[in-house]
Order: C-alpha cells, then structure tokens, then sequence
C-alpha cells in the first residue's frame, strides 16, 4: 500500500486560479485504504475567491536532534464571505520558503486574482521536479542542503549538532530521496475536468507562452 501511496500517486496538487469567475479549484488525491489495488480517486474542490483569505502558520519540527519552527502559507476557506468559519485550508508552497516569503507570495495571489495582476512576476521561473535529478533527489534527505537551514536553526552549535548527527545516519536518510526520485518517475501528471479548463480559457499554457506573460524587468539604476 505505502509502494503505490508513493510510487504511482500523482506528482502533484495543484491549484487553479479561475480570475474571470473568481473561483479557486483544487485538484486532490484521495486514497482508501479498504481498497488499496483501486483507481487512484481524485477530488476537485471549488471554492468562490471571496471566501478565501491568506494564513501564515508555524508549527515546532525536528531537525536532526535540533527543534526548530517552520512555516506555511494556507488558503484559509470560509463557509461564506466574512464568516470566521473556517471549512478548509489549503498549503501553498514549500515550508522551506521560509516565513518572509509567504507575505509576498500571498500578495502576488491577491493582486492577480483582485487586482489584475501579473501571473508571473519579472524574473520568475515555472517550478520543475526536482525528484527527476539524481543529486537533488538523494539530497531530500540531507535537511541541512535546504536554503534557509541557517533561519530555521540560528545556533551555530544546534546546526553542527544536526549536520553530524545527519551524516551519521546518511543510509538511512538517502531513503527518502531515492523514493521521492522513483516517485517522480512513475507518478502520473495531474488533470483538470474539461469544464474547468473551459471556464478557465482553454487548456494550459506552453511553458514559452507563459513566461511571456511576465513583465518587463524595470531597468537597473545607474549610481553615480
């Protein structure tokens, strides 16, 4: 059960920001364990844009044998605009974003979905998966590559601490990589209902056509 949990679900759950209708559709796995050799299920949830709004939370983890506190952006759900009755949360982006990009992230989602805002910004990149490279998937393991490891645990000693103990039980942390890199292998892409994709203009962009969507970089100052 765990093998096809995490060898033949799908790469990803994406979310779909419909401007035009202002609603916001999920794309969801469900697995029932009762039925382990079944059809992957998959759940599409709706919701208006007027009932959403942007959380950041934290929450204590174990890095190695150093606690530290790491963040998430959440699509807060209510059951009707203004209602503190919150229904569901969604995650958006990776914790290892650190807490001082999810401000910035929720603020570029307001504006395009509010504002007529750009759907990418100048210099931004579509995210690739990264389980499909060797050295990045054998790395999952090892926390202290993660780019914010010095913000999550700010003691030089707590971080020397979790790298050795890291390296010491390096067998057993490259499990996590190898499987994340199987998993990219034969994980099947997510989809979109034809009724979803017509609401929203048609299928995907090429990946050409949506990086010329992003804006202009403004010009560099000339200093002096």
């Amino acid at each position: 059960m765990f093998g096809r949990l995490d060898l033949f679900s799908y790469r990803d759950e994406p979310i779909l920001f419909n401007r035009a209708s202002r609603k916001l559709h999920i794309f969801r796995r469900r697995f029932k364990w009762t039925r382990p050799f079944s059809r992957w299920p998959v759940v599409i949830d709706t919701y208006d844009w007027d009932c959403v709004r942007g959380e950041v939370k934290g929450g204590a983890v174990l890095m190695g044998t150093v606690p530290t506190t790491r963040f998430q952006l959440y699509l807060a759900i209510a059951d009707r605009p203004g209602s503190d009755t919150i229904i569901d949360r969604v995650p958006v982006g990776s914790p290892s974003l650190g807490k001082d990009h999810f401000q910035p992230l929720w603020e570029h989602i307001r504006q395009y979905m509010e504002a007529d805002g750009p759907p990418l910004q100048a210099g931004d990149s579509l995210s690739r998966h990264t389980q499909f490279s060797h050295r990045m998937a054998w790395a999952a393991g090892f926390f202290f590559l993660d780019p914010d490891y010095k913000n999550q645990v700010p003691s030089r000693l707590g971080r020397a601490i979790g790298i050795t103990t890291n390296l010491l039980i390096a067998p057993f942390a490259m499990i996590p990589g190898l499987l994340a890199w199987l998993s990219g292998l034969s994980g099947r892409d997510p989809w979109w209902p034809d009724d979803v994709l017509a609401a929203a203009g048609g299928p995907p962009l090429s990946e050409p056509a949506a990086l010329a969507l992003r804006p202009a970089a403004p010009p560099a100052r000339q200093v002096g």
